[in-house]
């Protein structure tokens, strides 16, 4: 996958858009956007004494396979955090078999609440066509949406919003070139009604 996925897995979970509190209301996950391959930047996790906590102190040890299982069970209780960052697992196949169709699945759902970096992803799996039919309007459309929720400061994680929203940019950039005279038009109309109903986060 060429695109650009770091996660960073701080107090709150997968970069800007994992934002509900985990059930412990500390740790959660979020994804750091850098250049190169897919990896994860482990801050140290608070206290692991939930399912979230505990799988990210099972990634910061590189045990994938168990940081599955615990965000699979966080992910079960409701936990948007997890969600994001086994959708990551699921479409890297870090940990287990890759599930890119669950992955996406689990990144619309949250996309749909309003958060930022996953909007993004789905981008990215709709441009390359994984774990979805390849779809450039749908992944231009979640791009600008994405940029648009990332205008909003996360106050408890100062910068973050700022990285998905170069991220993001990027990312449509690139998609322009893609793009047929033909597509522009539904692409963007497609994006403002994404806009209007998913730039803002729901889970607060």
């Amino acid at each position: 996958m060429n695109t650009r996925v770091l996660l960073f897995i701080a107090a709150w979970l997968i970069s800007g858009c994992a934002s509900s509190p985990s059930p412990t209301g500390s740790a959660r996950a979020d994804p750091a956007l850098s250049k190169g391959d897919q990896s994860y930047t482990a801050p140290p996790a608070p206290a692991p004494q939930s399912a979230y906590n505990e799988g990210v102190a099972a990634f910061q040890a590189q045990d994938y396979a168990a940081a599955r299982g615990h965000w699979e069970r966080a992910a079960q209780d409701g936990s948007v955090a997890a969600k994001h960052n086994l959708a990551f697992l699921l479409f890297t196949g870090k940990g287990g078999q890759p599930s890119p169709a669950r992955a996406v699945e689990l990144w619309r759902e949250i996309s749909m609440r309003g958060h930022s970096e996953a909007q993004w992803h789905l981008g990215q799996a709709y441009e390359l066509g994984k774990g979805t039919p390849r779809d450039l309007i749908e992944a231009y459309a979640w791009y600008r949406c994405a940029i648009a929720g990332a205008k909003v400061p996360i106050e408890e994680f100062p910068g973050l919003q700022e990285k998905v929203h170069r991220a993001s940019s990027a990312s449509l950039a690139s998609l322009r070139r893609k793009l047929s005279p033909d597509q522009f038009l539904p692409a963007e109309q497609l994006a403002e009604k994404y806009i209007q109903s998913y730039a803002l986060r729901k889970d607060t």
